[in-house]
């Protein structure tokens, strides 16, 4: 049995001789970013991201936990609007997404997380139009974590980078089954009368 807990203690005493190693080599600021294109008009995708009551189409964590509990507030699609939600598993949590402000085509938001763990961290989507009448469209945010915490970002690409590439994936898929064709451009009138 002495032989067990002496095992117990030095295998902890490892993991926290590495968490504080990590710590030390690990910056404190970790950003996470992902794009897409989709094969649809700008417009179309922008209303995917921009409102917030359009999320539950593509969002990978409503995927996880369609049962989760949203709380819209504000104008949707104007700075200062967002939603609470409160997940029904420990994947979703609890926390509050804020719209912070539109520039151009870019969304600035705030990530407030306030289960399991509470952290605020800020990002932003922005959509740009391609050559082709594509639509790419990029997904950020940033984390802080302090130190030993920091050691985390060394695994925070495995552990956050599947929902982001998922969600986009899943927006692709939505906008492209739906979004409606272009209407066709009227027909210019050809002034055939000869002028002298």
């Amino acid at each position: 049995m002495k032989g067990f807990l002496r095992f117990l203690l030095a295998l902890l005493g490892i993991v926290v001789l590495g968490i504080l190693v990590l710590g030390i080599i690990e910056p404190k600021d970790f950003t996470l970013t992902r794009s897409i294109v989709i094969n649809a008009p700008k417009p179309v995708v922008k209303e995917q991201v921009v409102i917030f009551k359009n999320w539950h189409n593509w969002s990978p964590w409503y995927k996880k936990d369609s049962l989760v509990q949203m709380t819209y507030f504000g104008t949707d699609g104007t700075q200062g609007s967002g939603y609470h939600w409160v997940g029904t598993s420990s994947q979703t949590g609890e926390g509050i997404m804020t719209n912070t402000g539109m520039t151009g085509d870019k969304m600035n938001f705030t990530l407030r997380m306030i289960k399991p763990m509470q952290a605020e961290s800020p990002g932003y989507f922005n959509v740009a139009d391609t050559a082709n009448g594509q639509t790419v469209v990029t997904w950020s945010i940033t984390m802080h974590h302090g130190y030993p915490m920091n050691a985390i970002n060394a695994f925070m690409d495995k552990m956050l980078g599947p929902d982001f590439d998922n969600g986009l994936q899943y927006m692709k898929t939505y906008v492209e089954a739906n979004a409606k064709p272009a209407a066709p451009a009227a027909p210019v009138a050809m002034d055939t009368a000869k002028h002298v």
